[in-house]
């Protein structure tokens, strides 16, 4: 059984400025396992602009797990907060546009695969 406390697991990734913490991933960098079937990982998003919106093949989850602040999906803006979900389906642009207060994001991508997102230089 792989069991960890995600403050205490270090990121593991960085992108658009921000802190990425893998747990489940089809890559030998996630935290907790490597599988093809999801990806699974947090993301800790500064006070100010989200990066532009995206889109990918594969569903996406969030969950806030603290934090305050807008996204966009399909063309519309949403406030979230702490115990929000948000459910972006495929091959929607979907993103963070706006961070009132640090934002910690539980997502949940599926299927797996690679990571959608070009990390950091």
């Amino acid at each position: 059984m792989k069991i960890a406390e995600i403050d205490d697991l270090s990121p593991n990734l960085r992108v658009h400025g921000r802190d990425v913490k893998l747990l489940v991933c089809n890559d030998p960098n996630g935290a907790l396992s490597s599988t093809p079937g999801f990806m699974a990982g947090v993301s800790v998003w500064p006070k100010g602009p989200g990066p532009d919106p995206h889109q990918h093949e594969a569903e996406e989850l969030y969950v806030v797990l603290e934090g305050s602040g807008e996204v966009f999906q399909g063309g519309e803006k949403r406030k979230v907060k702490k115990g929000t979900v948000v459910f972006n389906p495929s091959n929607v642009k979907h993103g963070i546009v706006e961070v009132h207060e640090k934002l910690k994001l539980l997502w949940i991508i599926c299927p797996g695969g690679a990571y959608p997102h070009k990390p950091d230089k």
